[in-house]
């Protein structure tokens, strides 16, 4: 895990993720995608799939849409003001 000013690194098996902080209320959910995106870019090296948001969160956004090429989908486990960037790996390793 690492630990950087409003964001943190986790990896899980081929799975890498990004949790980013955003406490601005007035911003729009790509306006605070853009940073993300970036710094999961710039430390993970690969580029997001989809963002996690608090069920609570941006309620104008159905669950599925695509923001930012990133498929938005609703979780009770993230914090409000909070964005869990993941890339999912889909390849199985042979058994």
């Amino acid at each position: 895990m690492f630990v950087e000013n409003n964001s943190v690194n986790l990896t899980r098996g081929n799975n890498y993720g990004l949790l980013w902080e955003d406490t601005n209320a007035s911003r729009e959910l790509a306006d605070k995608l853009a940073p993300a995106i970036r710094a999961f870019k710039r430390r993970i090296g690969r580029t997001p799939t989809m963002v996690q948001i608090n069920p609570h969160s941006h309620l104008d956004i159905d669950d599925g849409s695509v923001v930012m090429g990133l498929t938005v989908r609703r979780s009770k486990y993230v914090l409000s003001n909070h964005y869990f960037l993941v890339e999912e790996c889909l390849e199985q390793k042979p058994a």
